[in-house]
């Protein structure tokens, strides 16, 4: 078996707030660190962080120049700085090709029952991206730039990274298949789950998802030991 350790950070789940002033973005990477070295009492010197959406994120920054982390699994992660183009033009695709030929779609929204929030705000920051790049001359890093620089990071700390999408996410998938297939090696895979949702609640993609991260790992362990 994989041993293993689940954890809420303090203020989440069942876990009791800090009493101190700590930011949550410090709290996040301290108490993951803590986590890991509570596990090195213990005799395990290698690890593997598995995080989903924020948590994700939180994984990166903790594996970031870490060598004691062998892999990061990152479910439908974001990112605090990464290509606001990219994140755009997805969540765009996302909705052009869930609705646009959706005839129950049309109903919700002439009938109220849409997130009219979430649906102009991400219309309008599409437009907004348009204008400001033709009209802008600077050059953004692309998406297959930014996720070459972090998976070469990573690779030469020989950390190995799962990326897993689903839902929305997956569009990164959809709109940039040929890059993730360009940066898939041993350090590097990405899974696409178009049928499941963000949090994976169907026990049948749970399973499926299980069996891949555990698959995964089996073979990151055999690499170090």
């Amino acid at each position: 078996g994989i041993s293993s350790l689940r954890i809420d950070l303090s203020g989440i789940g069942d876990s009791l707030p800090r009493s101190d002033d700590l930011a949550a973005e410090e709290i996040a990477v301290q108490e993951i660190n803590d986590a890991i070295h509570l596990l090195e009492s213990r005799g395990f010197t290698r690890f593997i962080l598995f995080g989903i959406c924020s948590g994700a994120v939180q994984a990166i920054k903790v594996a970031a120049n870490n060598s004691k982390i062998a892999g990061i699994v990152l479910i439908n992660t974001g990112s605090d700085d990464g290509n606001t183009e990219a994140n755009t033009e997805a969540a765009l695709q996302f909705y052009l090709q869930r609705s646009i030929l959706n005839i129950n779609a049309w109903k919700n929204l002439f009938t109220g029952k849409v997130n009219y929030t979430a649906l102009f705000v991400t219309l309008f920051s599409a437009i907004k991206q348009k204008i400001s790049s033709s009209s802008s001359k600077a050059k953004k890093r692309s998406f297959e730039d930014e996720l070459q620089q972090m998976t070469s990071s990573y690779q030469q700390q020989d950390t190995a990274i799962l990326m897993i999408m689903s839902d929305r996410h997956a569009q990164y998938y959809s709109l940039y298949k040929t890059v993730f297939d360009k940066a898939e090696n041993d350090h590097f895979k990405a899974l696409f789950y178009p049928k499941t949702d963000h949090l994976f609640t169907s026990l049948s993609a749970q399973k499926d998802l299980i069996d891949e991260v555990c698959q995964w790992s089996d073979v990151l362990a055999e690499k170090n030991l």
